[in-house]
């Protein structure tokens, strides 16, 4: 439709209100890995789950979601046995928005694992509540364009639990909220 018509380029995620968020201080932050991603399969939820079983003990990791058909926060904590995890995740289902907005802002570090979707909002509302995002290097998603050094990080399938902890142990380094704004 060019000349005539031409895109904007923005994402649906791009619609996110700042002053929904307000974050902690880094050093207050109680939530090491935050997954903000509904239960479905293609979420992916097994990466994090194969990463964390190499990872520490003591690290606070909270997966928050809502239940689709066949798949429950009970199925999702069958996989994490499964996979052999040591971590005590907290499980949370259908909480609203304003709920969610309160952990991405004590989190210090959120992840997306899908392999592709669309815009991903999770992105987009980690980075206003200032928590940098850590996505796969090779996922197709929209929202990926705003991962940079400043936003997160891309990580490799090749041991992902070094650079997933390396990336909550790095956390402070990153300004995402500055680059949103």
């Amino acid at each position: 439709l060019s000349p005539h018509v031409l895109p904007v380029p923005l994402l649906a995620s791009d619609w996110i209100n700042p002053a929904y968020y307000s974050p902690m201080p880094r050093d207050q932050r109680d939530i090491d890995i935050l997954m903000v991603a509904n239960w479905l399969p293609f979420k992916r939820h097994w990466l994090l789950f194969d990463a964390l079983r190499s990872m520490p003990r003591s690290l606070s990791v909270v997966l928050i979601g809502i239940a689709a058909p066949g798949r429950s926060t009970d199925v999702l904590k069958r996989e994490a046995r499964a996979f052999g995890v040591k971590q005590d995740i907290q499980f949370v289902s259908n909480v609203p928005i304003a709920e969610v907005a309160r952990y991405q802002c004590r989190a210090k570090t959120a992840v997306i694992f899908s392999a592709r979707e669309g815009s991903c909002v999770a992105v987009s509302e980690s980075l206003f509540a200032d928590t940098p995002v850590g996505m796969m290097r090779d996922a197709h998603i929209g929202s990926m364009r705003y991962i940079n050094s400043r936003t997160g990080r891309l990580f490799q399938r090749l041991r992902l639990g070094r650079q997933l902890l390396d990336f909550v142990e790095r956390s402070s380094e990153y300004a995402p909220r500055r680059w949103a704004e």
